[in-house]
């Protein structure tokens, strides 16, 4: 059934392969599997809209911590720089 309705999706072939050998691989059916990642996915999309952005920056803030502003800036700034360069096309 599960197949059935990935096939009404219209993915390519490769990916219902693809997907029907995840759920093998986690030893459970394709619908099973596809019943997990459309509650996981739902589950995670609720999460989502119901945390603060404080909670949501807290993987940034990890990533930058220990940082000082001027090391940040320059982070930023070389970013920019490698961003204004690919979009003029050199």
């Amino acid at each position: 059934m599960a197949t059935g309705i990935l096939e009404k999706l219209k993915l390519p072939v490769k990916k219902i392969d693809e997907f029907s050998r995840e759920a093998n691989r986690r030893g459970v059916s394709t619908e099973q599997y596809l019943k997990e990642v459309v509650e996981d996915h739902l589950d995670r999309m609720k999460q989502i809209q119901n945390s603060t952005f404080f909670e949501s920056a807290a993987p940034i803030r990890e990533a930058l911590k220990g940082l000082s502003e001027p090391e940040i800036d320059a982070m930023v700034d070389k970013v920019r720089k490698e961003r204004r360069l690919k979009k003029n096309g050199h």
